[in-house]
């Protein structure tokens, strides 16, 4: 995670350095040491960058609270709070009454053309499969899917 810090002070802030921290249980910084940005003139930038690590588990739509503790010389200090959002990911689904489903879908070393209809809601997970692909060059693939559309059936194969 890059931070972008602004001096917007009337004087340069010396030898600032940034830690960032969360009591969220679902986040974890793994950047332990603070983070030099050097001297910030006043109206300049700085960056500092972190490692941030979220739970495999966290809600969609959860905002996680994470605080930027910036020091610098001369006793100057400040701490903001801004916050994290895990959005709301689309989940789709489909009823597949209408023929609008693949039945099986085959590229390089993906084979699931199993002809097993729907999967539940319309959709299945199939992210375990991979195929290794080359940028530049014509990939082939395999699909057996019905499409209804105002009473015409498609198929693609």
């Amino acid at each position: 995670m890059t931070i972008t810090v602004e001096n917007q002070g009337s004087l340069t802030a010396y030898n600032v350095v940034g830690m960032l921290t969360t009591t969220d249980p679902n986040v974890t910084i793994l950047t332990s040491q603070p983070q030099s940005m050097d001297d910030i003139n006043a109206g300049g930038t700085s960056t500092c960058e972190f490692i941030v690590s979220a739970s495999a588990n966290i809600p969609a739509g959860y905002t996680a609270d994470l605080t930027l503790n910036l020091n610098a010389d001369f006793g100057v200090t400040q701490q903001t709070t801004f916050y994290l959002l895990f959005p709301d990911y689309c989940y789709p689904t489909a009823k597949c009454s209408l023929g609008d489903g693949f039945n099986g879908f085959a590229l390089e070393q993906i084979n699931n053309m199993t002809g097993n209809g729907c999967s539940p809601n319309g959709y299945g997970d199939y992210t375990n499969m991979v195929a290794d692909l080359q940028g530049g060059q014509n990939i082939q693939f395999n699909g057996d899917q019905d499409l209804v559309i105002s009473g015409h059936r498609f198929g693609l194969i």
